[in-house]
């Protein structure tokens, strides 16, 4: 008498369960961890990273100033200006903080066009910083100190304009609340 057997072992099923309870927990992790990364990629605060990215374009641009006598290294108040090399010509780049639309604008002439007195219809204009609240500059540079009889080197906030030969600029601002400061060593000076 031959019975057929219909249904399985206790052993089958529970072979069966666990496998896929294993494949239940790579589906739960996996889904997890996708959440985890789009949260942080949802958090990320692009406009910080890309005004760090604008500083360092600044601060390259800064450190390959050329020390030309007509134009020289001018700074006031929320602008700083000189000449330098782009894409193997002389321009001069100007940097402006625009306090009505919480921006650094970048303005770049070519000195062709300066000698040729042709600066206003040339400028180029856009903006590389965002969201800026506050933006300040200072800059270090050497002095003659008559009481110490020697020179002396000094960090100076610039509050009116003057053309100098600094030999190092602080950038200070606050985006968002929070503070930032790039210090670029110019190696004319």
């Amino acid at each position: 008498m031959n019975k057929s057997k219909k249904g399985f072992t206790l052993l089958e099923t529970l072979v069966v369960a666990t496998i896929f309870s294993f494949i239940g927990l790579a589906i739960a992790t996996s889904f997890l961890s996708g959440i985890k990364i789009w949260d942080r990629a949802r958090n990320t605060d692009f406009i910080k990273y890309n005004n760090l990215l604008s500083l360092e374009m600044i601060a390259r641009e800064l450190r390959q100033a050329i020390d030309y006598p007509l134009i020289g290294f001018a700074v006031k108040a929320g602008e700083f200006s000189f000449l330098t090399l782009v894409n193997g010509s002389l321009v001069k780049v100007t940097y402006v903080f625009d306090s009505e639309k919480h921006a650094l604008l970048r303005r770049q002439v070519g000195l062709k066009d300066i000698l040729a007195n042709k600066e206003e219809e040339n400028t180029k204009e856009r903006i590389v910083l965002t969201s800026l609240e506050e933006l300040s500059l200072s800059y270090f540079y050497r002095y003659f100190d008559p009481d110490l009889n020697r020179e002396v080197y000094a960090w100076k906030e610039v509050k009116e304009g003057i053309t100098i030969l600094a030999f190092a600029i602080k950038l200070q601002g606050k985006v968002k609340n929070e503070l930032f400061s790039k210090t670029v060593l110019i190696p004319i000076s």
